[in-house]
C-alpha cells in the first residue's frame, strides 16, 4: 500500500521507515493535507509488522518545519472557529497514538508546529544550526498542536515557560543541555545518527519495546489536557488578537494589541482549576 505524496514522502528501510516532510520551498511548512499525510504514514508504519522503528526527517537544506502555513491553515481555523484542521481529535495530539518509537532527525529552524512535532517523537537528534521556537504569543495565537501541555513534562518548567512566553528560539546547545534533544552532530549526520539508533532500538524485541515506550509515555503524556488545550487555542483563534496577529506576520510588521480584558479563553482556563 502506497502512502506517498509531494507533502510527505514515506519508505521502509529494513526495519526502519522513514516519513519525510517534503515541502523545501516552503520550509517545510503544515498543511493540512500534510498533516493528514504524516498521520497517514505514522498509521501505515505503526500497522506494518515488519517496522519496529519510525524515522521523522524533512527534506531541502533549510528549516525542519517552519510550523503551521498561515496562508493556507489560517483562514481555515477563522472559518471553523476550531482547531479540528490541524488536531483532527481534541484528545489527541502529534504520535500520540503510535506505539512504535519516533526519532527525529532535525536541521536547522524547528517552529511552531515543528516543535510539536518533535515533542511527538521519542528521540531527537539535531545539527548544531538548529533552533527550536513555540512564537505563536507574538502573534496573537497559542499553540495547539500539545506544546503547552508537552513541553513542561520534557524540559525544566522554568525553560519551557520561557519559550512559551516570549516565543524566543532555544539553541540546539540549549536544547541539548535541557534535554529537548538527545544529540547534537554535524548536519550531513543527523539523519545517519537517527537512523543507528533507529537500527538499535530495531536489534530488541518489538513486543518489549513497544511495551516499555507505552509505559513510559503513559507516566508523562499529559493526555487528559488535550481538550483543554484545544478548546483554549479555538477561542484564541475567533478572537481579535489571533487576527491582528497573523495580519502582522504576514506584512512582517510588528502587531499591535488591544489592553487585555477577560474573555473566552480566560473562561477556560479559569474553569480548568476548579476541576
Amino acid at each position: 500500500m502506497s502512502v506517498n505524496d509531494d507533502a510527505v514522502l514515506y519508505e521502509v528501510e529494513g526495519t526502519i521507515a522513514l516519513i519525510t516532510i517534503n515541502r523545501p520551498t516552503a520550509a517545510n511548512s503544515l498543511t493540512a493535507e500534510s498533516i493528514r499525510s504524516l498521520e497517514k504514514c505514522t498509521a501505515a508504519a505503526d500497522r506494518d509488522p515488519g517496522v519496529r522503528v519510525i524515522v521523522l526527517t524533512s527534506a531541502g537544506d533549510g528549516a525542519f518545519c517552519a510550523g503551521a502555513d498561515l496562508d493556507e491553515l489560517f483562514p481555515l481555523l477563522q472559518r471553523d472557529g476550531h482547531p479540528g484542521v490541524v488536531v483532527s481529535d481534541p484528545q489527541e495530539r502529534f504520535f500520540s497514538r503510535v506505539r512504535k518509537p519516533v526519532i527525529g532527525a532535525i536541521t536547522g529552524a524547528c517552529i511552531g508546529g515543528g516543535v510539536e512535532l518533535a515533542l511527538g517523537c521519542d528521540l531527537r537528534v539535531c545539527d548544531e544550526s538548529a533552533s527550536f521556537a513555540l512564537a505563536e504569543v507574538r502573534w496573537g495565537l497559542v499553540p495547539v498542536g500539545g506544546g503547552t501541555l508537552r513541553l513542561p513534562v520534557q524540559i525544566p518548567y522554568a525553560i519551557a515557560m520561557e519559550m512559551l512566553l516570549t516565543g524566543r528560539p532555544l539553541s540546539a546547545e540549549r536544547a541539548l543541555q535541557y534535554g529537548l534533544v538527545n544529540y547534537v552532530v554535524r548536519r550531513v549526520e543527523v539523519l545517519a545518527t537517527a537512523m543507528r539508533i533507529a537500527r538499535l532500538i530495531a536489534e530488541n524485541s518489538p513486543r518489549a519495546t513497544v511495551i516499555a515506550k507505552q509505559l513510559a509515555r503513559d507516566t508523562v503524556e499529559p493526555r487528559d489536557m488535550f481538550a483543554a488545550e484545544y478548546e483554549s487555542a479555538g477561542a484564541m483563534l475567533a478572537g481579535p488578537d489571533a487576527a491582528e496577529g497573523v495580519a502582522a506576520f504576514r506584512t512582517k510588521s510588528k502587531p499591535t494589541y488591544a489592553r487585555y480584558s477577560a474573555s473566552k479563553a480566560e473562561q477556560i482556563t479559569t474553569g480548568l482549576e476548579t476541576r
